[in-house]
């Protein structure tokens, strides 16, 4: 997403955008300003909420409205799957599978195994999101909805929309995800993918000022 400044219109090199302190300069003028209030800017001028992007949904009705994103990665899920169940399933099965088979129980293997049942549970719920995963924030009236998680089972989050002061876009180990500043910073929607989060951004951007 290129960025301009709001003095020269000139673009900014992506070395002098600071996203975790908010700050922009413009080398070629020397103007020095926030990113929140460029990305504020560039989204009410220049962003369409009607445009489609694959697996994201928008649905607006008066003052209620719904944001909801797949979480699918066809890349990661073509990796985990297999993984999963040799991890997982061989890993459980010699542990505790032998165990229930022959009814003859060792408490040591038992506590041995608990370190290999948690990485297993892990690794099952990151496979199960990559394949069916979804991410949602709805907005009716003023309460808000944040969910991420498969079907209905997941992490969930309420609060006051109208008490929502900022949203921006973190980057960490070069994945991007959103930051809702009320009260505390809500970071959300960790592995969207940039393009889904861009979009989900400058929708919420608007939907803030609006």
């Amino acid at each position: 997403m290129e960025v301009k400044c709001s003095e020269c219109k000139q673009g900014i090199d992506e070395r002098n955008i600071n996203v975790e302190k908010d700050t922009v300069y413009c080398s070629k003028c020397g103007n020095l300003e926030a990113l929140s209030d460029l990305l504020t800017i560039k989204s009410r001028e220049n962003f369409d909420a009607d445009q489609i992007i694959e697996g994201v949904d928008f649905f607006e009705e008066g003052l209620n409205w719904t944001i909801e994103a797949s979480c699918h990665n066809k890349m990661l899920a073509v990796f985990l799957v297999p993984f999963t169940i040799i991890w997982a399933g061989g890993s459980l099965s010699k542990i505790y599978g032998t165990q229930i088979y022959s009814g003859d129980f060792d408490l040591r293997a038992i506590f041995f195994g608990l370190p290999f049942l948690a990485g297993s549970i892990l690794l099952v719920w990151v496979t199960l999101m990559s394949l069916f995963g979804r991410f949602l924030i709805a907005v009716e009236d003023d309460a808000a909805l944040l969910f991420t998680g498969v079907g209905s089972i997941g992490w969930y989050k309420q609060f006051s929309w109208s008490e929502v002061e900022e949203i921006s876009e973190g980057r960490e180990d070069g994945n991007s995800y959103l930051v809702l500043k009320d009260k505390r910073n809500i970071a959300v929607g960790v592995g969207l993918g940039s393009e889904k989060i861009h979009y989900i951004l400058n929708v919420l951007r608007l939907k803030l000022v609006s």
